[in-house]
């Protein structure tokens, strides 16, 4: 069996992946790409802090979940097999976002030991705050990542990751599931 370190920015302790398993996807916060130019050591180190506190605090933030695969007329579909457990509100992420200027990753591994297995995509603080201020007649509400290069593409080389939240009556919204949808073409291509 061959163990790979998680390709994490901020990797909790002894977190090892097997790549001959299924594939699974975890949740990590990272600070928000800037030019070198742009770099303050003490915003670098205050993002950190942040960030490990979250980890901490949260569970499901670089916990390694199992993902369902399913194939369907050409496409595959990688779901969470459970939803998250202990993630704050995405009210309380999206604050916490904009006030250390961190983002959220998405990453799919497809674990194998092949150097392409991880895919990744953002959810910004804009892109969440969007999905908030949308309206719902089930309580569901979902975002559509796709990564640069893909915008604007009928068929994406890189997939579509869609993030879904429950809101409740009061108003409230948690992080229930991710989804990661490919061609299979593609993802015979990446996962290689």
């Amino acid at each position: 069996m061959l163990l790979y370190e998680q390709m994490s920015f901020f990797k909790k302790d002894d977190t090892r992946i097997d790549v001959d398993a299924a594939p699974t996807f975890f949740l990590e916060l990272s600070p928000t790409m800037k030019p070198i130019s742009e770099f303050k050591d003490s915003l670098w180190q205050a993002q950190i802090e942040a960030i490990k506190s979250q980890q901490n605090a949260q569970s499901d933030l670089n916990r390694i979940m199992e993902l369902n695969v399913e194939t369907d007329k050409g496409t595959t579909t990688y779901s969470m097999k459970r939803a998250f457990k202990n993630l704050v509100t995405a009210e309380d992420m999206l604050e916490l976002m904009q006030k250390h200027d961190v983002t959220m990753r998405m990453n799919i591994m497809r674990n194998n030991a092949h150097s392409a297995n991880h895919t990744c995509m953002e959810l910004s603080s804009n892109a969440l705050s969007g999905l908030l201020k949308t309206e719902s007649d089930d309580g569901l509400k979902t975002v559509h990542l796709r990564t640069s290069s893909d915008i604007g593409k009928d068929c994406a080389a890189h997939g579509d990751m869609f993030v879904t939240m429950r809101q409740t009556r009061n108003g409230t919204h948690f992080f229930s599931h991710v989804d990661y949808s490919i061609t299979d073409d593609a993802n015979a291509i990446l996962g290689a």
